[in-house]
Formats: C-alpha cells, sequence, structure tokens
C-alpha cells in the first residue's frame, strides 16, 4: 500500500483510517527499501543504509531471507541475464542484516518449502513437438499425472518442521511409486544442485555425522566410510539410498546447519 509512489498517493485515505504506529513502520520500510534498491547497493561504492527502528530492520529479515530463497529456487545463471548481480545484491543485505550463512539456514528451515516454484515450472513445460503423436500423448497424461500428485503433497505439507532438504528429496519418491517421473524428477534435482554446496569427500561427511550424539546418523557414518574404503560398483545407487535415511531423519528431527550441509554434499556425490 505505501512501497511506490503511485500506491501511495492512491490509499493516502485509507491509510489515515489505518493504526498510526502500523503507518508509521510502513512508511518507515518503503523509505528504507525505496533507498536500498539493486541498483544503488550494487553501484560502485553503493552500501545498504538501514532503519533507525529495529523493528523494520527484522521486517526486512525476514523480507530478504524469504527473497533470496525464492530467487534461488527459481533462478539460474542460464535463466536471468543479471543472476551474478542478483547473487551480490543478497549477499550485501546478508551481511548488513548479520545474517551468516548458519542462520540463514536455520531461518530458511521456518519457512514453507519452496516447491511451488517446481509445479509452476512443470505447469509451463512444454512437451517436444520432436516426439510422434502416441509418445506425446502419453507425456501429456504422464505430465498430468506429476501435476496432480504435486499439488496433493504441496496441499498437505504440514506446518511442522520438515525441511525443505527432506521434502526435494521425498517428493521424486513419491511420484515416481507407479512409474519414473522424469519431468518433475529432473526439475527437483536441477533446483537442488544450485542450492548445494561443492561436495565434500565421504570420510569428511562422515565426520561432521560423528559429531552428533543421534544413533542413526552414528551408524550412517560408519556405513559411509566402508563406502569410500570398499569402493564398489554401484557406489553412487548406495549412497543415494543413505541420503534417503538421511532425509527421512532431517523430516523429523530438528538437525544442526552442519547436517543439512553434509546432506546436500552427500547428495551431489550421488
Amino acid at each position: 500500500m505505501t512501497q511506490s509512489d503511485e500506491e501511495f498517493n492512491v490509499n493516502l485515505d485509507l491509510l489515515g483510517r489505518c493504526n498510526g504506529a502500523a503507518v508509521a513502520l510502513a512508511i518507515e520500510y518503503r523509505w528504507v527499501a525505496n533507498q536500498n534498491a539493486r541498483g544503488v547497493v550494487c553501484a560502485p561504492h553503493g552500501r545498504i543504509r538501514l532503519s533507525c527502528l529495529p523493528l523494520v530492520n527484522t521486517m526486512l529479515v525476514a523480507d530478504k531471507v524469504q527473497n533470496r530463497k525464492d530467487f534461488l529456487a527459481s533462478l539460474s545463471a542460464a535463466k536471468h541475464p543479471e543472476y551474478g548481480e542478483l547473487v551480490r545484491y543478497f549477499v550485501l543485505w546478508m551481511e548488513a542484516l548479520e545474517i551468516s550463512d548458519e542462520r540463514y539456514v536455520e531461518l530458511t528451515a521456518l519457512l514453507p518449502p519452496a516447491l511451488q516454484p517446481l509445479l509452476d515450472a512443470m505447469i509451463a513445460a512444454p512437451i517436444p513437438e520432436t516426439f510422434t503423436d502416441a509418445e506425446q500423448v502419453e507425456l501429456t497424461a504422464g505430465k498430468e499425472r506429476d501435476i496432480r500428485i504435486a499439488r496433493s503433497i504441496l496441499d498437505a505439507l504440514p506446518d511442522g518442521p520438515l525441511t525443505e532438504e527432506a521434502w526435494v528429496w521425498l517428493l521424486p519418491g513419491a511420484l515416481s511409486q507407479d512409474e519414473t517421473a522424469a519431468g518433475f524428477r529432473s526439475l527437483a534435482y536441477s533446483w537442488f544442485d544450485t542450492q548445494s554446496p561443492a561436495a565434500a569427500a565421504l570420510p569428511e561427511i562422515a565426520a561432521v555425522l560423528d559429531r552428533t550424539q543421534a544413533p542413526l546418523l552414528r551408524d550412517l557414518s560408519s556405513r559411509l566410510r566402508r563406502i569410500d574404503e570398499q569402493n564398489p560398483r554401484n557406489r553412487g545407487r548406495t549412497i543415494r539410498g543413505h541420503c534417503r535415511s538421511l532425509a527421512l531423519y532431517l523430516a523429523t528431527q530438528s538437525a544442526p546447519p552442519e547436517i543439512v550441509t553434509a546432506f546436500r554434499q552427500l547428495l551431489r556425490l550421488a
């Protein structure tokens, strides 16, 4: 109602009938947000100017964490010509708001799973014209089935502590109960890949899991070390099985950020 000049003018009379403190916060938020547009922040010698009101800066934390999460979930360097600048823009905001990488992971874990962008991309994805008519009919039917299942899962998402890491891993599994849901699975993996830190070696991941007191994670750590020592032919498949175990753990337990990172690194190795 206040951020753009046009909205501010249109809503001025209505704002006059609102709670005064709320309007004051909205106007201060408008000032800070408009003063720190991307072009200003990313310019040479540009800097972010925060509010003098702690509550407005807390509002900015909520806004920028959600925006960054949505940005990383839906865009890539290939899809946006200014991707690098946008990455830098959000990094600068995280620094200004004193949000460490660990704190960012904690905050995003409180947000709803970012699966809606995947569903939107699935709906928009065209069926390639290179397929025969019969193949296009089959692919269209499969796509509609995947979308229907994905929507039902999104609608059923609880408000509990389920993390997006767990859902992104478990959702493709749910979609493939009848047959391989390659379209949505590929989208999920592509999204996840953009979120994942660089891969670590299995012993490094095992060392992180060892630092917990959870019996399941300590057992998983031992299994990962055995995989590294034996180097079996089906190494990737074995790691994927352990990824699923860790995803189920993350779906039901509160885990520190380093465990989430270890899960992402393990998935890269799979």
